[in-house]
């Protein structure tokens, strides 16, 4: 730790950084991204609400977006953008996701904070509040995640992954852990599984036998997750481990992300943690974002029931 970095204490450390400068195309590059992010996201609702009430939306959410890219009129497309999010976020409720009420506080940061363009003398130092804000937001999320699985329990004991072997649900982490089970069961030449099990009849309770390889299967795929959601985040924390903490934390993103198929919160969450990536910001948003483009894309052309982009 650095002489000046002691001096600021524990607290210190975890906010250093707040009003540091950040690259010029920084913010305008992630704003972009983040604002295509949201219309993306708003051509899944068709499906989701299955009526065509929601087209109008769509095209509101599309003109919101090319004005959110316009250097003197970003806040007006901002504003209306934060709309939408808290139209969604009621209309969805008390079954909102999680990641909206992020992508919602994300909206209102970017609309508070203005850009160097537009305010040449208070700009810079308000953007490097920005992008540390969503920085800062983005590792709470991560952390506070860890927290609430050890309190939940279930993580912990391995019974929240087990479960998804009596899913029927044909697409995310259920797909995921039983191709997983099938794979490491042929490893220890099991027989074959057929999928889902069958579980508990109302209250119920209905005993399975699951080998020890299982057990172990889910005891650790639970506490690796935990880990990674409470360690990650001190190690971007922590100025010593800073970069190896963010290269570590785009792969856990990664790689929860496809486990999961939380792809929709995957490209905003990668697009928060690029914020550390301070050299070629437009190159790596306009890779982030052809990548995130071709994937809704295709989910959509596919006609794929999946309800994640």
């Amino acid at each position: 730790m650095t002489t000046a970095t002691a001096a600021l204490g524990w607290r210190g450390v975890l906010t250093h950084g707040l009003t540091r400068s950040v690259p010029e195309e920084l913010m305008p590059a992630f704003r972009r991204f983040f604002v295509i992010h949201i219309f993306l996201q708003s051509l899944k609702l068709p499906r989701v609400e299955q009526t065509t009430e929601v087209y109008p939306w769509i095209g509101l959410v599309f003109i919101a977006v090319v004005v959110a890219c316009m250097n003197r009129l970003y806040r007006i497309g901002l504003l209306t953008l934060l709309l939408y999010k808290l139209w969604r976020i009621v209309e969805d409720f008390p079954m909102t996701a999680n990641h909206m009420y992020l992508e919602t506080l994300i909206l209102f940061v970017l609309l508070v904070f203005s850009d160097r363009r537009t305010d040449p003398e208070h700009g810079p130092k308000a953007e490097a509040m920005s992008a540390n804000l969503v920085q800062m937001s983005i590792l709470l999320v991560y952390f506070y995640s860890g927290v609430q699985k050890i309190v939940h329990g279930m993580w912990l004991s391995g019974e929240h992954v087990a479960l998804n072997l009596y899913s029927f649900v044909p697409f995310g982490m259920p797909v995921s852990v039983q191709t997983f089970y099938r794979w490491i069961g042929s490893l220890f030449d099991e027989p074959a599984v057929e999928f889902p099990l069958r579980g508990a009849s109302g209250l119920n309770a209905v005993e399975q036998a699951f080998p020890g390889w299982a057990i172990a299967l889910f005891l650790i795929t639970g506490w690796l997750v935990i880990l990674s959601e409470l360690l990650v985040p001190l190690c971007v924390a922590w100025p010593r481990t800073r970069r190896f903490g963010v290269w570590l934390m785009l792969v856990v993103q990664l790689g929860i992300g496809a486990f999961a198929w939380e792809t929709e919160f995957m490209f905003a969450a990668v697009g928060c943690i690029l914020l550390f990536f301070h050299k070629r910001p437009v190159r790596n948003y306009s890779v982030l974002l052809v990548l995130h483009v071709i994937w809704s894309l295709s989910i959509l052309l596919m006609g794929s029931k999946v309800p994640t982009l």
